[in-house]
C-alpha cells in the first residue's frame, strides 16, 4: 500500500482517525497528488492449504465449539477438523466392514 512521504509541504492533512482520513479520500483522489506517494511493489502468494469447507453454524453452536475447543487447549478450527476426519474415518472402516 502506498503511503504519505514525510515532507514539512505535504498538501496531504493529516487525519485523526481513519473515518477522518476515508472522508477526505472520498472526495479527493491520490492522482491529484503525485508527489506525495511513492511507488512500492507488493507481492501476494496464497499459501496452499487444500481444499476448505465452509459450514454453518448457530450462535449456541460456535459457543460450544470454542468452549470445547478451549478445554482441549487447541483452536476450534482444528478441534472441526478433527471430528469430521474421524468421522470420514469411521465411515471408511465402516463401510469396508462385512455386513
Amino acid at each position: 500500500m502506498s503511503h504519505t512521504t514525510e515532507t514539512a509541504a505535504s498538501r496531504v492533512p493529516a487525519f485523526a482517525n481513519e473515518a477522518e482520513a476515508a472522508a477526505f479520500w472520498d472526495s479527493h483522489s491520490p492522482l491529484d497528488y503525485p508527489d506525495e506517494f511513492e511507488e512500492v511493489e507488493v507481492r501476494f502468494v496464497r499459501a496452499s492449504v487444500g481444499d476448505e469447507l465452509t459450514i454453518g453454524l448457530d450462535a449456541a453452536e460456535m459457543e460450544q465449539l470454542h468452549r470445547l475447543a478451549d478445554e482441549r487447549g487447541t483452536r476450534p478450527s482444528d478441534l472441526a477438523r478433527a471430528w469430521v476426519v474421524a468421522a470420514l474415518r469411521d465411515e471408511t472402516i465402516g463401510a469396508a466392514a462385512p455386513s
